[in-house]
């Protein structure tokens, strides 16, 4: 029989050991992957190998669980901290989501849908994963999101989805068909949120057109006056849009109320962000000339020094 000490050390050492590979199932929860993300984007590395690695071993606890929540908090975390994920990584939440979509409520599509911003629709496994989002969560179960917080969130995390994809264009379709039906007005938050998350959009497909025709109301709309930021986000969103269409020429138009509404001073990166998102706009349009001009008054009112890179649509 083991003396008490030699016991002691042996169960002990038996008790660290089991905790050597990370935290037990049970003690994973939103508030731990939060706080495990934000740790990650911290912490510096000596390589982006090893942060990678740190990353991927998060990715395994959390999906280990097989709980959608837990993986809809991994991808919002990671949004908010812009930490990018792998694409391999969009196999296994493609197919958690595939078995677990009828458990999901309106409050976490919104939520799944911000999380988009961690990925590239350049990838097919992230498209894979769109589409999942589309037929099954939308159209099967018929969740919707219905807040103007939730709207916005969604359209936030489209913004490194290009709708030169189908499946990037037909969630863009369903969101719309949200949007029109919403009664609640968006305030100047959720408004710069929304337009923020069009940038890698191109008014050339129609339903994209269609959905800057929803939110020209929505923006006319607002009662909130739009602050620096919001006014960047607005404009900075509208890079890949035409002044050729006239629904882009209708949200432009509703925009310049809201810039003459608005007595906020701009600070020097929404200035940049405007200026960067009015490259494809013609002065050919009356709705145009109005928006420079409202926007020529508040330029000349901020006491901000710009730089180039702010101008060539840097953020800094």
């Amino acid at each position: 029989m083991l003396a008490p000490s030699i016991r002691f050390n042996y169960l002990r050492s038996c008790f660290l050991n089991l905790h050597d590979d990370g935290p037990s199932k049970a003690r994973i929860n939103a508030d731990y992957i939060k706080n495990e993300v934000f740790a990650l984007k911290k912490t510096r590395q000596t390589s982006l190998r090893k942060k990678d690695a740190a990353v991927s071993k998060l990715v395994k606890e959390v999906m280990d669980t097989k709980k959608l929540e837990h993986m809809i908090q991994l991808l919002y975390s990671c949004s908010q901290a812009r930490i990018v994920l792998s694409d391999k990584n969009f196999i296994a939440f493609n197919s958690l989501l595939e078995k677990k979509y009828k458990y999901l409520s309106t409050f976490n599509l919104g939520r799944m849908l911000y999380g988009l911003g961690s990925a590239s629709s350049e990838s097919p496994l992230v498209r894979q994963y769109i589409a999942t989002i589309s037929n099954k969560c939308i159209v099967e179960k018929r969740t919707e999101v219905n807040t103007p917080v939730g709207i916005s969130m969604s359209f936030y995390g489209l913004k490194k989805m290009n709708s030169e994809h189908a499946e990037v264009r037909s969630l863009v379709g369903y969101l719309e068909n949200m949007l029109m039906v919403m009664p609640l007005p968006l305030g100047a938050q959720a408004v710069g949120n929304s337009l923020y998350g069009l940038q890698s959009m191109n008014s050339a497909h129609p339903e994209v057109r269609a959905l800057v025709r929803t939110l020209a109301g929505k923006v006319a709309n607002c009662q909130e006056e739009l602050k620096s930021q919001a006014i960047g986000n607005c404009f900075y969103g509208l890079k890949g849009m035409s002044s050729d269409h006239a629904e882009v020429r209708e949200l432009v138009s509703a925009l310049a109320a809201q810039v003459e509404f608005s007595g906020e001073t701009l600070d020097a990166q929404a200035i940049g962000n405007l200026m960067y998102g009015l490259q494809n706009m013609s002065s050919e349009h009356g709705e145009v000339r109005a928006v420079v001009g409202a926007l020529a008054v508040k330029v000349a009112e901020s006491p901000a020094v710009l730089s180039a890179m702010l101008c060539m649509g840097y953020r800094i």
